[in-house]
């Protein structure tokens, strides 16, 4: 599925590009460089997506240990705010209002360092002896990409607004 979504963004790439030579060459050339930045950070956020599908598949399917009680509902509240962060960019895009772009790149930021604070302590409790160390790499590796995905769309953002004319 994230490969014929890689595929899908390539061929939309392709028409897009074809559609900006239509345009003004002054048009083109101060937006090319904000549509690149936000291009390109969609093929990253499905590169990130699939650095995080193939280990979990690859998890599930060797014996599966489950991620300890303790870390699961916080597992579970970083999940949901990236996913509402993700929800509100799309809206955005969709809609085309880019009023609120950089509060949603400051939220970003927000998150992502408060998921950087999360892997340090993660990579702290290797330290401790924790037993599963398996499921404990798969924990830090899921937030370093989702670190990761918020950076992307933070780009995505400001590309997509500064090709659409606005300041941020």
């Amino acid at each position: 599925m994230i490969e014929d979504e890689r595929h899908a963004l390539k061929r939309q790439r392709k028409q897009e590009i074809i559609s900006m030579q239509r345009l003004d060459t002054v048009t083109v050339i101060s937006r090319n460089t904000w549509y690149f930045l936000g291009i390109n950070s969609c093929q990253q956020m499905l590169y990130s997506l699939k650095r995080i599908n193939e280990p979990l598949r690859e998890h599930i399917g060797n014996s599966f240990q489950p991620l300890p009680t303790q870390y699961h509902n916080h597992f579970l509240e970083m999940r949901n705010n990236l996913v509402s962060l993700y929800q509100r960019a799309s809206n955005m895009l969709s809609t085309g209002d880019f009023t609120n772009a950089e509060q949603l790149r400051k939220e970003g930021e927000t998150l992502q360092l408060s998921i950087a604070e999360d892997r340090k302590q993660a990579l702290d409790s290797i330290h401790s002896g924790t037993k599963n160390l398996n499921t404990l790499f798969l924990r830090i590796h899921i937030m370093q990409e989702s670190q990761e995905l918020i950076g992307c769309l933070r780009h995505m953002i400001r590309g997509m607004n500064k090709f659409a004319g606005g300041e941020g």
